[in-house]
């Protein structure tokens, strides 16, 4: 179990690799984001082809970092998201090589620690 004091300013993960396949973006795309560049597999639309939901790859990103870093934490929860963006958009069968993290600490409160962090995925 780590707890906030065992996270050291600096420090960083790979949180490992998740295949996207044109079933599973059309599949979340119809559920949460049915724009037609992520639902229609025949789609030109501006990108070219089917892409990826931002929503689906922060998904994917998320459950990552819950399995690679929170389960094994006393995470208490996070107090919000301050920026996302989609620098690149992700494209069917498309293969991330890793979602790595660094953190930076700060306390929030005397009883409460803040582990703030910064993400990027290359899908």
């Amino acid at each position: 179990m780590k707890y906030w004091e065992d996270f050291a300013i600096g420090d960083e993960t790979v949180h490992g690799t998740h295949e996207i396949t044109a079933d599973e973006i059309v599949r979340f795309a119809r559920e949460f984001d049915p724009q037609p560049f992520h639902t229609d597999t025949e789609v030109e639309g501006p990108f070219g082809g089917l892409i990826a939901s931002g929503w689906h790859t922060a998904s994917l990103y998320m459950g990552m970092f819950v399995r690679n870093v929170l389960l094994d934490s006393a995470s208490l929860g996070s107090p919000g998201v301050e920026e996302l963006r989609w620098l690149v958009p992700c494209g069917r069968a498309t293969r991330s090589p890793g979602a790595a993290a660094s953190s930076t600490l700060g306390r929030a409160t005397a009883i409460r620690g803040v582990a703030r962090s910064s993400a990027s995925t290359s899908w």
